[in-house]
């Protein structure tokens, strides 16, 4: 089973659950899945060159695993940047924060 079928049974499962938690982490990486293969097939579909072959697009490509596990990479680095810099504005501003604590992906 591929990665993004993985999050998809992952997020009906939380669901179920009731771990909002859990469930907004996989929305988030299940949309930035989403967006980056929209990205690809609109790339594809404005390098194609219309004097050429006469072979259409793919606008229906899929992510390889390599590109999935990138994205996830990205996030995380993406909302650890995003809570360091939360402390940082906090403490300049007087308040005594701590670092808020991001979900763990090594159990989803």
């Amino acid at each position: 089973m591929d990665l993004k079928k993985r999050f998809q049974e992952d997020v009906r499962d939380a669901m179920r659950a009731h771990d909002m938690q859990r469930v907004n982490v996989i929305r988030l990486l299940l949309a930035a899945f989403e967006n980056a293969q929209e990205a690809m097939g609109k790339q594809a579909f404005d390098s194609f060159n219309p004097d050429g072959a006469n072979i259409q697009p793919d606008r229906h490509q899929t992510l390889s695993e390599q590109a999935l596990q990138d994205i996830i990479r990205n996030e995380v680095q993406r909302r650890r940047e995003a809570a360091d810099l939360f402390v940082m504005v906090d403490r300049k501003n007087g308040l005594k924060v701590k670092r808020p604590k991001l979900p763990s992906l090594s159990n989803i």
